[in-house]
């Protein structure tokens, strides 16, 4: 439909385009002239314009655009959310790993001394 109507219209601007040049090529007076490509005009600018149906389907679908990128936004927001509280508990999950590390090396330790002097 938005083909039909911009070829509508092109078809329309060629048609007034050639009415204007032989318009003027017959030199009709300037009143009957204005008159006449006014109510042409007019005619045309009819022809061009957006039926109502389609008017209100574009703008019901536009609705629906924003509302859906408003959820998509919001479950965004949610998503960086949770991937903050990961990389909070990621981060807190290796530090834990390194004590268990620590503790672990330390107890081993601990062990060699303790076999150490019970052996002598």
């Amino acid at each position: 439909e938005q083909q039909r109507a911009s070829s509508n219209s092109s078809k329309s601007l060629a048609a007034v385009v050639a009415r204007l040049e032989r318009n003027a090529v017959n030199s009709c007076t300037e009143g009957e002239e204005l008159d006449r490509l006014t109510t042409e005009e007019e005619e045309e600018q009819d022809e061009a314009v957006v039926p109502r149906v389609l008017y209100e389907e574009l703008v019901h679908s536009y609705r629906q655009q924003e509302e859906e990128m408003r959820r998509l936004q919001q479950e965004l927001e949610r998503t960086r959310r949770q991937l903050l509280q990961q990389a909070k508990k990621l981060k807190e999950y290796g530090s834990l790993l390194t004590e268990v590390k620590e503790l672990r090396d330390f107890n081993r330790r601990l062990q060699d001394v303790l076999l150490m002097r019970l052996g002598s």
